[in-house]
C-alpha cells in the first residue's frame, strides 16, 4: 500500500504523527486480512495509530475479552465525516 500526500495530510490532521511512524521498523501502512471476516483492514503503524485516536476520542472501544472494536453511533458519524466516507 502507498500512502498518498492527501492521505498523509488527512491522517496528520486526525492526530497521527507520520514522522514517528516512518522511523519505526514496522511498515507505515499495509493491507491486513482479517481471517475471521475475510476482509482487509488497515494494518501497520498507521492502523495502530488510527485505532489509538479512535479510543482517545471516545469514538470506539474494545469489547472486553475480545478483539471486537465497536463504534458509538456518534463516533461512527464523526469518523465518516472526518474521512469523507459514504454508505
Amino acid at each position: 500500500m502507498i500512502l498518498t500526500n492527501d492521505g498523509a495530510l488527512r491522517f496528520e490532521r486526525f492526530g497521527v504523527n507520520l514522522l514517528v511512524l516512518r522511523r519505526m521498523r514496522r511498515p507505515v501502512c499495509r493491507a491486513c486480512l482479517d481471517w475471521s471476516e475475510w476482509r482487509f483492514h488497515l494494518g501497520g503503524g498507521l492502523g495502530a495509530a488510527v485505532l489509538e485516536q479512535l479510543y482517545a476520542r471516545g469514538w470506539a472501544k474494545r469489547e472486553a475479552d475480545t478483539r471486537v472494536v465497536r463504534f458509538s453511533n456518534s463516533g461512527m458519524a464523526q469518523f465518516r465525516d472526518t474521512f469523507q466516507l459514504r454508505d
